[in-house]
């Protein structure tokens, strides 16, 4: 298969084979930017979602856990709840919500959060991302990423 068919049939490579690809693509002109993204998009659509602590441990009072993937907004949705602790709240995309993030298996608080959506593809990694700014602590960071977890996220890899 050619690298441009490839692209257009949104073949899973690795994401190093990904940046060698698009770079020799758009480098050649080989084909249309607009196709090249198109199979970039197709690609990381068939991806897991993933999640991380994105900030260094210990390091700061605000530590971020990201989520990303297809499934971001649903796993986000399952954890954060309203100020009034009353229910889950849709989150809108480039909005920044207020809110509180919650064990998804025992309703029970975990921490104050500010989330902020981000709908693919207009997102660095071109895949739908949530970003919790929670308190920085270890075990704050820690038991938030565990609840992503639990509600369908899988933990990222590194270089992910």
């Amino acid at each position: 298969m050619s690298v441009a068919n490839a692209c257009l049939y949104g073949t899973l490579f690795s994401s190093m084979e990904l940046q060698h690809i698009y770079a020799t693509l758009l480098v050649k002109r080989s084909i249309p930017l607009k196709t090249v993204l198109r199979g970039a998009l197709l690609v990381s659509r068939d991806r897991e979602t993933i999640a991380a602590i994105s900030t260094p441990l210990g390091e700061g009072a605000i530590g971020i856990v990201r989520i990303s993937g297809i499934s971001a907004f649903a796993v986000a949705e399952k954890v954060f709840r309203d100020p009034s602790g009353e229910g889950r709240r849709r989150l809108k995309p480039w909005g920044v919500r207020y809110g509180s993030i919650v064990d998804c298996e025992t309703g029970e608080y975990i921490d104050e959060v500010l989330a902020i959506a981000m709908p693919a593809p207009h997102s660095f990694t071109r895949e739908d991302v949530v970003e919790f700014s929670c308190h920085g602590g270890v075990a704050v960071l820690t038991r938030v990423l565990e609840s992503v977890v639990k509600c369908g996220a899988r933990l990222a890899e590194p270089g992910e």
